[in-house]
């Protein structure tokens, strides 16, 4: 017997079939490292609006407090897992006497660098 060979074969040969899955492969790797580098940004981007606010939260300690009391000071604190330092920095007479200049600067570790945010202030004595 002897078996007819038709032009029309239906179907996928293996050559076909190997491109097609390593096409697909590809596709695959370039969207999970773009899904990999969104999860990053993410992250990242949560971290410095966590710094941003303790900066502004220890920038607002020191304007419940009186003028003399405002000194430089460091403390840390963890917010989901993550530790953050918030050091203050206070140099009185600055710019002119009577204003203290006071910078509060959050620094924490992300994926092994060490990141910072500095924010700046003015303050002086109310007289009531």
């Amino acid at each position: 017997m002897t078996s007819k060979h038709t032009s029309n074969q239906h179907g996928s040969s293996l050559i076909e079939s190997l491109v097609a899955l390593s096409l697909f492969s590809l596709m695959a790797s370039a969207f999970g490292n773009l899904l990999v580098g969104h999860i990053h940004t993410s992250v990242s981007n949560d971290a410095q609006t966590t710094a941003i606010v303790l900066a502004e939260w220890a920038l607002e300690d020191f304007r419940a407090m009186d003028y003399p009391n405002i000194t430089s000071n460091t403390t840390a604190q963890v917010v989901d897992g993550r530790t953050y330092t918030i050091a203050t920095a206070v140099v009185p007479d600055s710019p002119a006497p009577g204003i203290k200049n006071v910078t509060a600067t959050v620094s924490w570790n992300e994926l092994g660098r060490l990141q910072t945010y500095a924010f700046n202030a003015l303050y002086t004595a109310v007289r009531r």
